[in-house]
């Protein structure tokens, strides 16, 4: 005969006065609202495609992590976590499961569910053997019961906040990705633009798996897989940011990066192996936090060096005063949920990292486009004086040429003595003219011969005394 105690609340969400340890709580409901509006009787639902499947869509979801359950539809037994136990109600002793559960507990109700009693059986807390004192508490779980349009509508809601970071993230990883191969097509790869990317899509991979609907369009995952993803999205910003580091705080940096390596490595060996899978002993998280500490000082630190740091550093402070403030604005209200600090911590630096190397790359591709651009304009305005200088080269030799021969000509029809020879020096005296230097390159000999010829004009070189010129050949 199975004997009903009514339990005492605390007014704090717990119940009083259980009656052993370990003693299996129960807690019931009956079932009198039509979790189907659409359809006045359930049971005569039609057997169509689609149609069926939606009428049994109701769904119990509760929310424990190391509880085990028994849930039972009046008397028949519709889930269990512990199947090889006696699971009749009344004769259950739950005990507390190995492993703590990564998302919430979802059980499917049949579609004619309306009219019966739903009881959910949960396991409390041991107490080694020994007996507790007579008001000792248990804490249920927390209970939602969903028909169809009430769960569609929180896959849809989950679904809408999940795509906003996710598609960010995405966006910032495709376009660090990008700009990398496009560096390395440029010979002149940037390391910090692959950690970027690989940290943006190892978030998308962590943030998608986590999600209460990735189930329904993707194998599950088994929990190390989901910490893999997070610890390869904070060791790919570590080691980014490690990259834009200089001196003594790089190498800081890098002896960090390779501890927190370590110790992700030795967590997920832990975690997957069978006999400390449930030991619960070894959590990195507190190292975690240490490190993208010991980051932000380095990158406060490294604000009046480079400018990667300057919009790095503002956006951590943006982030902050927005938290503060949405802190103060839902924290009385009780809708502020409980993040762990290293989630908020990591989120905050992978954001404003992600933005910063993002922009920064852009940056610095435009800067090289631009020097690029003078460069060429560069030459363009050498290329058009050298054509000048030949063009200006070319009309001196053809003068040159003309007027030897019109005092040849002249001095072939002359009769006067000393008009033939002041015109035989001045023939003479052209013959002599020819350029300084004769290299075999046409462009380097007219170069250097007009600037030569520059030079020969100015005043200091009028001071000195005149020579003969020497020709220098180059072979």
């Amino acid at each position: 005969m199975i004997r009903k105690t009514q339990l005492t609340p605390n007014g704090l969400g717990g119940f009083s006065s259980i009656g052993f340890p370990e003693q299996t709580f129960y807690f019931s409901l009956d079932i009198q609202e039509n979790l189907h509006p659409d359809m006045k009787n359930p049971a005569s639902a039609p057997e169509e495609e689609g149609r069926i499947s939606f009428y049994n869509a109701s769904t119990l979801r509760l929310d424990a992590a190391n509880r085990s359950f028994a849930i039972f539809l009046d008397d028949a037994l519709i889930y269990t976590d512990c199947p090889t136990l006696d699971n009749r109600i009344g004769s259950l002793r739950l005990p507390m499961l190995e492993q703590d559960r990564a998302e919430p507990l979802l059980v499917t109700l049949p579609a004619d569910c309306a009219g019966k009693t739903l009881t959910i059986a949960q396991a409390t807390d041991p107490a080694g053997g020994e007996l507790q004192e007579p008001t000792s508490t248990v804490w249920p779980c927390d209970v939602a019961l969903y028909c169809g349009s009430a769960y569609e509508s929180a896959f849809i809601s989950e679904s809408f906040w999940t795509s906003i970071p996710v598609t960010l993230a995405y966006a910032s990883g495709f376009s660090l990705l990008m700009l990398f191969l496009w560096q390395l097509f440029h010979e002149r790869p940037d390391p910090a633009a692959l950690c970027g990317a690989l940290a943006a899509f190892s978030f998308v991979s962590a943030r998608i798996s986590r999600t209460s609907f990735s189930h329904l369009y993707f194998s599950p995952l088994p929990t190390a897989f989901v910490t893999l993803f997070m610890d390869l999205t904070m060791l790919s910003l570590l080691a980014m940011l490690l990259y834009r580091f200089s001196g003594w705080r790089q190498r800081a940096m890098f002896i960090t990066t390779a501890v927190l390596s370590v110790t992700a490595a030795a967590s997920l060996f832990m975690n997957t192996l069978g006999p400390y899978r449930s030991t619960g002993i070894f959590h990195p998280s507190p190292l975690w936090i240490l490190g993208f500490l010991l980051t932000l000082a380095f990158a406060f630190g490294e604000w009046k060096r480079r400018w990667f740091f300057r919009l790095f550093c503002r956006l951590i402070l943006a982030e902050s005063a927005l938290l503060v403030l949405v802190f103060l604005l839902f924290a009385k209200s009780g809708s502020l949920s409980r993040a762990m600090p290293l989630r908020v911590l990591s989120s905050m630096v992978m954001f404003a990292s992600l933005l910063s190397a993002t922009i920064d790359v852009l940056y610095d591709e435009f800067v090289r486009w631009t020097e690029a651009r003078l460069l060429l304009q560069r030459n363009t305005l050498t290329q058009s004086s050298y054509e000048a200088l030949l063009r200006q080269n070319e009309q001196v030799m053809m003068l040159r040429h003309d007027m030897v021969k019109h005092l040849r000509l002249l001095r072939q029809f002359t009769i006067d003595e000393k008009t033939a020879l002041y015109l035989d020096e001045l023939i003479g005296e052209n013959e002599k003219i020819h350029s300084m230097i004769q290299s075999g390159n046409e462009m380097m000999d007219i170069i250097l011969n007009s600037k030569l010829s520059a030079a020969r004009s100015w005043s200091v070189m009028e001071t000195l005394p005149k020579r003969n010129t020497t020709t220098i050949i180059i072979r």
